[in-house]
């Protein structure tokens, strides 16, 4: 998740976040609007309440300009934005107000205070737009933790209750994730892999009778090397030892990565400076690449360990895990055909 203190206008800065700040109303409101002679000395001059948020806004940007400054007095931040929620049980910008909230509370390590902000998000009926915005950030933030059953009662009542808006359009991918890691089949898919200027269509049906492992990466995947180096070079824990050992394995096995980088400078580049000895997908669609999308997958690096009944033994962040579910599918591979062949 990210932290943006902005909002659009048609007059943007451009904030430190990446998002915009609104500063329209903020003129309006400082120089006055012209109006009757004699009126203005009367007027309720009391910001309306997306005003004042706007107002609060600004004021927080300014001070706390970055990431690490709003970390170092979350609790500072977060009191400010509380006390407009408190006085503006009816605004409109109630909900972003706590969405607001809950991702300084988050940066702050404050998960349970979060929760609260998401949750009255969730329970307000007041708000249907702001409902779905709260229950989508309540099962983004378990799924994110794989605390799969919460995750997936929060999607289900989000889908269920509010179909149509843009939060359950999200959600969708999320979703495909968590019913698949629960019914472990795997749908299809066809992807064509480079090696050199080789190319290769690989899809369910040719890859069974064969282990599959799959990467999900970008350039900036923390201790990528390290992976490279392991399951590719090093004579302990790569394939090509594994093979060598046991050669029943010769063509049983495949692992492809799949960059998930848009810009193929960046891909090509992480590619050499690994010396990635296997083959790659890049299409620069990001996470929009069909094969990631069908998945799900929601983050990298993520990994995939594939059976050679196209099951699916492991999908997750996990790297430790890969290891042993590739270690455990391989060896369980090997058996198979090692007693097959005897026969």
């Amino acid at each position: 998740m990210s932290i943006s203190f902005g909002h659009q206008c048609s007059s943007p800065v451009r904030h430190i976040f990446g998002q915009r700040l609104l500063l329209c109303h903020l003129a309006l409101l400082i120089i006055g609007l012209p109006g009757r002679a004699g009126a203005e000395d009367e007027a309720d001059t009391t910001a309306p309440s997306a005003d004042a948020f706007e107002l609060l806004v600004g004021s927080l940007q300014k001070q706390y300009p970055d990431r690490d400054s709003v970390q170092q007095s979350y609790r500072e931040v977060a009191a400010r934005l509380e006390e407009f929620i408190k006085a503006n049980q009816a605004s409109e910008k109630l909900a972003e107000a706590r969405s607001l909230c809950a991702e300084v509370l988050l940066i702050g390590g404050d998960r349970a205070g979060a929760v609260r902000h998401w949750t009255s998000m969730s329970v307000n009926a007041d708000d249907p737009e702001g409902q779905a915005r709260g229950l989508y950030l309540l099962a983004a933030d378990c799924f994110l933790r794989d605390e799969t059953e919460k995750a997936q009662r929060h999607f289900s009542r989000l889908t269920g209750v509010f179909p149509e808006s843009d939060w359950a359009v999200r959600a969708k991918s999320s979703m495909r994730y968590l019913a698949l890691k629960e019914s472990r089949n795997m749908p299809a898919f066809e992807v064509t892999v480079k090696r050199g200027g080789k190319k290769a269509k690989l899809n369910l049906s040719n890859l069974a009778g064969k282990v599959t492992l799959v990467h999900f990466w970008r350039s900036d995947t923390a201790n990528h090397g390290a992976f490279i180096e392991t399951l590719g070079r090093n004579p302990d824990s790569s394939l090509e030892q594994a093979i060598k050992k046991y050669p029943v394995l010769r063509g049983k096995v495949v692992i492809f990565g799949v960059n998930l980088d848009k810009e193929k400078k960046l891909f090509e580049e992480a590619r050499e400076r690994w010396n990635i000895p296997w083959a790659q997908v890049h299409d620069g669609k990001g996470f929009e690449t069909p094969f990631a999308k069908t998945l799900g997958i929601p983050r990298s690096p993520h990994w995939l360990v594939l059976g050679p009944a196209g099951r699916v033994w492991y999908l997750g962040p996990d790297l430790n895990k890969f290891y042993s579910y590739a270690s455990e599918a391989l060896k369980r591979h090997r058996i198979a055909l090692e007693k097959k062949k005897k026969k």
